[in-house]
């Protein structure tokens, strides 16, 4: 009596178990659908009602989270770039490129980020050239390349530069500042005659030499480079505390103590006792005939 009992608890309680468990593994199931399919489901029609109404930013937050729920990447791709637009047509030029960044090589996007970067470029030299801040709008104008009118922009601060250091340059020689003028005239090149001007004042004659086959050029630390043919062109490049060159023939220096230096060794013996020279000058070289008394 007391087995019978115990056999009709014992299938009692299988049957209560076996419900349970029926039930637990339904909710499971159920669990499964609903996270995997009926939630992704859900927020996805959300994200494609959140583009129809241009609500961008929703619709891409939603479609980020959804990873591979059927062509959610697609669709996030897209949202972005309608984004990007968006943003474009709001006047938030710096939010539309970083969108477009992010899409990397989707579509145009990567075409975009150049076409919008130059805009950006060209919009700031504009703003620099009105507020006549023109060394920087050139600069500027110059990195666009042939962007829209950007070559003619960058002659058009040319000019204004070099008008200005014109300018400046003609008062300096008024007031008989000859550095400041040199300065001022360099730096308008090529505007009006200010390379002529610019040489005249410096004096640049007295610098640079042209004799046969050489030319010599007096640089400012008092040191020489030549180009050309020369037999002692390596002992000229040597030559150091020069303030004065001359290549008529052999090429002669004067130092800053008033010595003299050349190519040609006769120059250096006759000369070898000179001292406080200040100016030289070496004649252009004749024919010298010799007659032999017999």
């Amino acid at each position: 009596q007391e087995y019978q009992a115990f056999k009709r608890n014992t299938i009692r309680i299988s049957k209560r178990i076996g419900i349970i468990a029926g039930s637990v593994a339904l909710v499971a199931v159920i669990a499964i659908v609903t996270s995997k399919v009926i939630v992704p489901n859900v927020r996805y029609n959300n994200a494609m009602n959140a583009i129809k109404e241009a609500n961008y930013e929703s619709a891409v937050s939603t479609l980020e989270r959804l990873d591979e729920f059927k062509d959610a990447k697609t669709q996030l791709k897209a949202a972005q770039y309608a984004w990007a637009e968006s943003k474009l047509k709001d006047g938030d030029l710096e939010g539309a490129i970083q969108l477009f960044k992010v899409l990397g090589e989707y579509g145009d996007a990567s075409s975009r980020v150049q076409e919008l970067n130059n805009k950006k470029t060209y919009e700031q030299a504009t703003v620099e050239f009105q507020n006549k801040n023109y060394i920087r709008a050139k600069e500027l104008f110059e990195s666009l390349g042939n962007y829209s009118d950007s070559a003619m922009k960058v002659q058009q601060c040319e000019e204004v530069l070099g008008e200005e250091h014109y300018t400046r340059a003609v008062q300096a020689l008024e007031n008989h500042d000859t550095q400041t003028a040199l300065k001022e005239f360099l730096l308008a090149v090529p505007y009006k005659d200010s390379i002529v001007q610019a040489r005249s004042i410096g004096k640049f004659n007295e610098y640079i030499k042209a004799g046969y086959s050489k030319v010599v050029w007096l640089k400012p630390d008092g040191t020489l480079d030549v180009v050309g043919s020369d037999e002692e062109m390596e002992d000229v490049l040597n030559w150091k505390n020069i303030k004065s060159i001359s290549v008529n023939g052999p090429i002669a220096a004067l130092t800053t103590d008033g010595k003299i230096l050349s190519t040609d060794k006769w120059v250096n013996i006759w000369t070898k006792e000179w001292n406080d020279i200040s100016e030289i000058y070496l004649a252009p070289p004749t024919l010298i005939s010799t007659m032999h008394i017999v």
